[in-house]
C-alpha cells in the first residue's frame, strides 16, 4: 500500500511537471542573434567580397517593426579599413531585419594592400553589440551560438 502511494506521487509530481512546462528548454524561450560561422581565413593576393550571416533567432513568429542590431568593426593593428577591407553598401551597422526576415547577410570586400605586413595582428574582429530591442541577446553560450567573428587576412593561401 506504502509503494502504491509512493508510486501515485511520483506520477502525479511528473505529470505536474510536464503540464506547467518543467520540461521546456528555457535556451530557446529567449530571442538573441548570432553570426553564423564561415570561413575565416582571406588572403592579400586576391580581392574577394565574403558574407557573414547574422541570424535572429526568437520564439516569435515575427516582429512587428524593424528590429536592428548594432556591431562594431575591431581591427588588428595591420588592417586599415578602406585599404585592406571595406563594408560594402547595405552591411553597414545597424544591421537591419524587416518584418519575416531572420537572416541578414553581412558583406566585406577584401581589398590588395602592396604594403601588407604579415607580422602585424592581420585580424578584423566583428562584435554584436546591441540592439534597439532590449530584450535581445547577442548570441547565445549555451548553444554556442557567437556574437563575435574574427576573420585573419593572411599574404597568401600556402
Amino acid at each position: 500500500m506504502k509503494r502504491l502511494l509512493l508510486l501515485f506521487i511520483a506520477a502525479g509530481a511528473a505529470l505536474g511537471l510536464v503540464s506547467c512546462g518543467g520540461f521546456e528548454d528555457p535556451v530557446l524561450d529567449n530571442s538573441f542573434v548570432y553570426i553564423a560561422d564561415a570561413d575565416s581565413e582571406v588572403y592579400n593576393d586576391k580581392e574577394t567580397t565574403t558574407t557573414l550571416y547574422v541570424t535572429l533567432s526568437t520564439p516569435k513568429t515575427g516582429f512587428d517593426a524593424t528590429v536592428e542590431v548594432y556591431y562594431e568593426l575591431i581591427p588588428g593593428n595591420g588592417l586599415r579599413e578602406g585599404v585592406d577591407f571595406r563594408i560594402k553598401q547595405g552591411s553597414e551597422s545597424p544591421l537591419k531585419f524587416t518584418t519575416g526576415n531572420f537572416v541578414v547577410p553581412m558583406k566585406i570586400e577584401w581589398l590588395r594592400n602592396p604594403a601588407f605586413d604579415s607580422t602585424k595582428d592581420n585580424t578584423l574582429k566583428i562584435k554584436l553589440t546591441g540592439s534597439n530591442l532590449a530584450y535581445l541577446q547577442m548570441g547565445n553560450s549555451k548553444l554556442n551560438y557567437k556574437s563575435t567573428f574574427v576573420f585573419t587576412k593572411k599574404a597568401t593561401k600556402n
